[in-house]
């Protein structure tokens, strides 16, 4: 169904029975004053399913996920409560597919008053929350009921974090266990993230949607002709933060010093942390656009993922699609994958990487990706959507 004019399709609700006719008002209140008025008639004929995603941290992983669930589930309206953060900056076209996006106010508690006017107005039938931020914000604010399904996805629960003490993760277990007391679906971006939310809410309750890449990489998907490589191109990229860790970056760079090995960091952050990088030999393109950023892969030999703790990561599947294989850093995303490819130290990083200056060892590494990255497709990840946000398949 296409063209001007088209029929749009919509789902068939599950959640509300007896839908009676009202109207109500959402006013999204931004940060800027800015607001938005969403006039919404309950009906009882089936209508669109209307889902308000809340992200604290929109960038990187978070924000490539959020395309691929507006386009995996394109005849809901999908409406965006976001906060904007400086080392992060915002692409105007990720805003503009939602059928409204609109910025959080400042400060905790406002937030959440914020979001619970929002799920107190009935415009919405799904509040999905993505990160733990937005996740504690929307399950202080509203309760879950058969009109109002709260879905969160951790995009990493904060206890997986390595960079706090024992302390702070039992809070953050702790934390997590309550707040799941008052959540519908825990849609977990990966194996790992699905296991861990059996354990806070049930195993009918913790859904795998996995991550999966977006229509332009799956348009480019091919499997290059590699070349051997005097100069072997190694990538790694993101927003510059502890989780990423670029140290780990520099520290293979150093142990690699006097090898012919181009590093480049795709994307930026703190200023200062982007001059460290430089400082170390170390090309830094900055942000770039998506149409850069697949540039930036595709003329890259390898992709070396470096964080230190993840939910799924978008980048390597990203580079997977685009016929790039992963060195990536060995943690519990990854658990339980056949995967060849996983280091622990730079020492153990810098040996694959000089393994991998052959083009055969490049492609046997790209054919094993692809081979344990079948299930993070569009297709699985759209039938775990609709069952997550409770609707049935498309009215035509």
């Amino acid at each position: 169904m296409g063209g001007l004019g088209a029929a749009r399709p919509v789902l068939r609700r599950e959640l509300v029975a007896d839908w009676r006719p009202a109207h109500h008002c959402a006013y999204l209140q931004s940060g800027r004053g800015i607001g938005r008025c969403l006039l919404v008639s309950r009906r009882s004929e089936p209508t669109a399913l209307r889902v308000l995603h809340v992200a604290e941290a929109l960038g990187g992983g978070v924000a490539a996920a959020l395309k691929r669930y507006v386009r995996a589930v394109p005849d809901a309206e999908h409406h965006l409560l976001y906060a904007r953060r400086a080392d992060a900056p915002i692409d105007a076209a990720l805003l503009a597919i939602f059928s409204s996006a609109d910025e959080m106010v400042r400060g905790h508690l406002g937030r959440v008053k914020q979001l619970r006017q929002l799920a107190q107005s009935a415009a919405f039938d799904v509040l999905h929350l993505h990160s733990s931020f937005a996740g504690a914000y929307g399950r202080l604010a509203a309760f879950k009921s058969e009109r109002l399904r709260i879905v969160y996805t951790p995009h990493c629960f904060a206890f997986e974090r390595q960079d706090v003490g024992r302390l702070h993760k039992l809070n953050y277990i702790v934390v997590e266990a309550l707040l799941g007391l008052n959540t519908s679906m825990i849609a977990a971006c990966s194996e790992r993230e699905q296991a861990l939310g059996t354990r806070i809410v049930g195993k009918s309750k913790s859904v795998l949607v996995p991550n999966a890449v977006d229509d332009v990489f799956v348009r480019l998907q091919s499997e290059i002709p590699f070349a051997d490589s005097h100069v072997l191109r190694v990538a790694a990229g993101g927003r510059l933060s502890a989780q990423r860790d670029p140290n780990f970056f520099v520290r293979v760079r150093k142990v690699l010093h006097d090898a012919d090995v181009l590093f480049t960091w795709i994307g930026g952050g703190d200023p200062s942390g982007e001059a460290e990088l430089r400082r170390n030999g170390i090309r830094v393109t900055g942000w770039l656009d998506e149409e850069g950023v697949v540039r930036a892969l595709k003329e890259s030999d390898i992709y070396f993922h470096t964080a230190a703790w993840d939910g799924f990561p978008m980048s390597v599947l990203e580079a997977t699609a685009l016929g790039v294989p992963s060195v990536v850093r060995r943690t519990t995303a990854f658990a339980g994958m056949e995967i060849k490819g996983l280091v622990e130290t730079p020492s153990e990083a810098a040996a694959s990487l000089r393994s991998l200056r052959r083009s055969a060892s490049r492609l046997r590494l790209l054919r094993n990706w692809r081979s344990a990255l079948k299930k993070y497709n569009p297709n699985e990840q759209e039938a775990a959507l609709r069952r997550v946000y409770g609707v049935s398949d498309v009215i035509r």
